[in-house]
C-alpha cells in the first residue's frame, strides 16, 4: 500500500446564454478549503483564474488504481462544488458556471509516494474557509471581469446527501445543463429532472381517483358487453390506464410536489425570478410535448423556451440546496 499526493488542475466553465449580445465578461472564482474524505485530505484553491485541487495522503496499491479513485472522487466533487459555485453566482441570467477537469492533466507527485501499513491512515479533519469581500472589475476595453469569493463550508453536507441515489441523479442532471451549449438541450436536461421526480414523488402527495372501484366495474361491464374482438386486450389497457388516473391533472400533481414536498412556492437566482405555481408547470410541460413531438417554433417560443430553461435550472438549484430525504 502507498501514499500518494495527487494534483489536479481544474477549469471553470462557463457558457453564456446571450452570446448574441457580443458582450465579454469574464468569471473568476476566489476560494480556499481543506477538508477530508473517506481516508485521505484534500483541499481546493481558486485564485488568480487558476483552480487546484489538491489530496494528500491517498492510499492505493499502485498509480493506476489511484487514478480510479481521483476520478472518483472527482465524480462527485466537482457536481457539488459546481452547484455551491452557481448559486452564488449573480450573473445566472446570463452565465452558467461549473468546474470541470482533463484526466491528462492529473499530476501524482511520486515524490510522496510511501510504503505504509494500512493501519496508518490519518482520519483527521480540518476544514477552514476564508471569506472575503466580493471584488468587480472593470478593465479596459469591452470585457468585464467579476471576482467572486465562494464560500464551501457547506460541501462536507452535500457529500452526505450524494450517497441518495435520487439527489445524485437530480445533481448529475443539473450539472449536465450547466454546461449545454444550446437552449433545446439546456432544457431537456433539466426537464429530465422533472420527469424522474413526477414519477419518484407521486405517491407522496395526495389525489383523488378519477373512478372509484364501482365506476370502473361498471366500465369494464359495458366494455364486455359491447365489444367481441381484442375484448381482453382492450379491458386490460383500459384498466391500466383508468387505474392510475386521477382528478388532478400533471401540472397540478407536479406544483404538489414542489410546494408540499420541497416548501418551494418562488424562485430567484439572478435577475431570474419566478412563481412555481399552476401556470410556471403549464408553461414547462407544453415546451417539453412540443419538443418531444418535433414542432418547429417561431421566434417567441424559441425565446419561451430560453427563459423557461433558465428557470428550469434555477428551480432544479433550488431543490438541490433544500434537499429533502
Amino acid at each position: 500500500m502507498y501514499k500518494f499526493k495527487v494534483k489536479v488542475p481544474m477549469e471553470l466553465e462557463y457558457r453564456s446564454n446571450f452570446d448574441e449580445h457580443n458582450f465579454s465578461h469574464k468569471n473568476e472564482l476566489k476560494f480556499k478549503f481543506t477538508s477530508s474524505y473517506d481516508e485521505f485530505n484534500y483541499s481546493l484553491l481558486g485564485e488568480d483564474g487558476k483552480y487546484i485541487l489538491t489530496i494528500d495522503n491517498l492510499l492505493a496499491e499502485n498509480e493506476n488504481i489511484c487514478i480510479e479513485r481521483v476520478k472518483s472522487f472527482l465524480n462527485s466533487l466537482l457536481p457539488l462544488a459546481s452547484l455551491i459555485i452557481q448559486s452564488r453566482n449573480s450573473n445566472q441570467h446570463y452565465t452558467h458556471l461549473k468546474l470541470d477537469y482533463h484526466i491528462s492533466k492529473v499530476n501524482i507527485d511520486q515524490q510522496q509516494q510511501v510504503k505504509i501499513d494500512v493501519q496508518e491512515q490519518s482520519r483527521e479533519q480540518n476544514g477552514q474557509v476564508i471569506k472575503l469581500s466580493d471584488q468587480l472589475t472593470i478593465k479596459e476595453s469591452v470585457q468585464m471581469t467579476s471576482i467572486t469569493q465562494i464560500d464551501f463550508s457547506d460541501l462536507d453536507t452535500f457529500f452526505n446527501n450524494y450517497n441518495n441515489e435520487v439527489f445524485k441523479f437530480v445533481l448529475d442532471s443539473y450539472y449536465r445543463s450547466l454546461s449545454a451549449t444550446d437552449p433545446e438541450t439546456k432544457f431537456y436536461n433539466a426537464f429530465t429532472v422533472i420527469e424522474f421526480m413526477e414519477k419518484y414523488f407521486k405517491n407522496d402527495i395526495k389525489t383523488s381517483k378519477l373512478l372509484d372501484k364501482d365506476e370502473m366495474d361498471k366500465v369494464v361491464a359495458c366494455i364486455e358487453e359491447n365489444i367481441s374482438r381484442n375484448k381482453e386486450r382492450i379491458v386490460s389497457r383500459v384498466k391500466g390506464t383508468l387505474s392510475n388516473a386521477t382528478l388532478e391533472s400533471r401540472h397540478e400533481k407536479l406544483i404538489a410536489i414542489l410546494n408540499d414536498i420541497f416548501m418551494i412556492k418562488s424562485i430567484k437566482c439572478g435577475v431570474v425570478s419566478k412563481d412555481i405555481d399552476i401556470d410556471f408547470a403549464k408553461q414547462i410541460i407544453k415546451i417539453r410535448n412540443s419538443l418531444f413531438h418535433g414542432k418547429t417554433l417561431s421566434e417567441e417560443e424559441k425565446q419561451n423556451m430560453r427563459n423557461s430553461g433558465l428557470e428550469l435550472i434555477c428551480l432544479i438549484q433550488n431543490i438541490l440546496l433544500n434537499w429533502k430525504e
